[in-house]
């Protein structure tokens, strides 16, 4: 399998990484979901272990209270789990499956088909259906588009560097996550 997914959870101060797995849905259910990149989208900026975006945790939470499920995947390799876990857990984020390439992929095309892959096997294996997603690159946004994902459901966060987002399908700019929150708040809750 190409892709690992984990959950992490602390207590006492020690971190425990568990295997993360939902009840089985009910024959025909799909629960809705929200799809989050992480370097650059939940990050300042691309491979960024320092800080997050301001109010990055709490549009997940957000979601989360909404009743979405929130699923983090990022092209990062596996061989940085850990790490990767242990930031987001110290950041403050809630514990949420998080997608991790098997191995160090090249820019491009190789990251995007494996995102598109991804979210296709992701949606079947969890029995998801993902209707917003959040990313940074051209090639979040290729992999979205290609994998099915209505580009008025996907939104660029503008990297720190830049004036304006990066080339892709996608319905709005973000200037970071503050401002979206109020987006957030006013959706409907997941699966009505």
């Amino acid at each position: 399998m190409f892709l690992k997914l984990t959950c992490v959870a602390v207590a006492a101060s020690i971190l425990l990484l568990t295997g993360c797995t939902k009840p089985p849905n009910a024959p025909g259910e799909i629960r809705q979901a929200v799809l989050m990149d992480v370097d650059g989208t939940l990050s300042r900026d691309t491979l960024d272990l320092l800080g997050t975006r301001p109010f990055a945790q709490d549009s997940v939470r957000a979601y989360l209270d909404l009743g979405y499920e929130v699923v983090l995947l990022t092209a990062r390799p596996s061989v940085v789990e850990i790490p990767t876990t242990l930031w987001l857990s110290t950041q403050g984020f809630p514990d949420v499956p998080i997608y991790f390439a098997d191995r160090l992929l090249i820019a491009g095309a190789e990251t995007r088909r494996y995102k598109r892959d991804a979210i296709w096997q992701i949606e079947d294996e969890l029995g998801l259906e993902f209707v917003l997603a959040y990313g940074d690159s051209p090639t979040d946004f290729d992999a979205y588009e290609e994998a099915g994902l209505d580009p008025m459901s996907v939104f660029a966060l503008l990297r720190q560097s830049d004036s304006d987002c990066q080339p892709g399908a996608w319905a709005e700019c973000l200037p970071g996550w503050e401002d979206h929150l109020d987006f957030i708040d006013a959706l409907p809750p997941a699966n009505p």
